[in-house]
């Protein structure tokens, strides 16, 4: 059996600015910096054997808290674990884009890496997990990759979006993905 708390990253200046950040390489802000803490905490009363990252800082520096917290010597970084790419869009906000594009931006092609794309990436990469037989992983992550995973995977849970911090628990077993838990934010204080 396979276990993965599926995390997202601690909070940055443009989670907080409401700017897409995609693959922009942004780091934690002190709200993240605390999350992340909270989530070490949070994290470190159960046995975990590997810690996932994304590449990106915001990522990592969550999973670095984990690992630390957990007593696992090395965060794996993976591309795959990578936001998706919002191309032109990335850097902007809402009030932006409605500006440079008019109310129909979302009707443009912006360069945005699809559903397909993001998927194939999540799939790639939990593919490679569930092969291992058994374990238990964090994987520290993205948003928009959480989102399409649950989409494809668990689509009763599709309308909610997972927090900073969200840990979500999947299940690998008899060939299936199953979601336990899904963007647990107990963790934090109810005012972050």
């Amino acid at each position: 059996m396979i276990e993965v708390a599926l995390v997202r990253h601690g909070e940055t200046d443009w989670n907080r600015q409401g700017r897409m950040q995609g693959q922009r390489d942004i780091p934690l802000n002190e709200t993240g910096i605390m999350q992340a803490g909270r989530l070490a905490e949070r994290m470190k009363t159960d046995r975990w054997d590997m810690v996932w990252s994304s590449d990106l800082a915001r990522a990592a520096a969550t999973a670095d808290r984990v690992a630390q917290a957990v007593g696992v010597p090395i965060v794996l970084r993976d591309a795959r674990l990578r936001e998706r790419n919002f191309g032109r869009l990335e850097g902007t906000t809402l009030a932006e884009r409605i500006d440079r594009w008019g109310p129909d931006w979302q009707k443009l092609n912006h360069g945005v890496e699809s559903d397909r794309e993001l998927f194939g990436r999540a799939e790639s990469f939990l593919g490679e997990l569930a092969g291992r037989g058994e374990g238990r992983f964090v994987v520290v992550t993205h948003g928009g990759w959480i989102r399409v995973v649950f989409r494809r995977l668990f689509p009763e849970l599709a309308g909610v979006h997972p927090g900073n911090t969200a840990v979500s628990l999947l299940r690998h077993e008899k060939g299936k993905w199953r979601c336990l838990l899904a963007h647990d934010v107990s963790h934090l204080p109810a005012d972050v």
